[in-house]
């Protein structure tokens, strides 16, 4: 069944589509309800700030400029 954000599917099914289990996934996301659907799916989440929004994110940027290989690689192996 599809649902949209914040369940997860869309998520899981780009995850198996990479043969990857989702806890070795970044998603990188700006929306509130797709930050949520990513922690949803147990993926790690980078939140790009593009509002005042909360984003419950593992990590928090303003711009993707801010985002190093560094940080990325670190969140996987969080």
């Amino acid at each position: 069944m599809r649902h949209g954000s914040p369940a997860p599917d869309v998520f899981l099914r780009a995850a198996e589509g990479l043969h990857l289990p989702a806890e070795r996934c970044v998603v990188i996301e700006d929306a509130p309800h797709g930050t949520e659907a990513a922690r949803r799916a147990g993926m790690k989440v980078v939140g790009v700030r593009t509002s005042r929004a909360t984003l419950a994110a593992d990590c928090v940027v303003n711009t993707l400029e801010e985002l190093s290989a560094e940080a990325l690689a670190s969140l996987l192996e969080s």
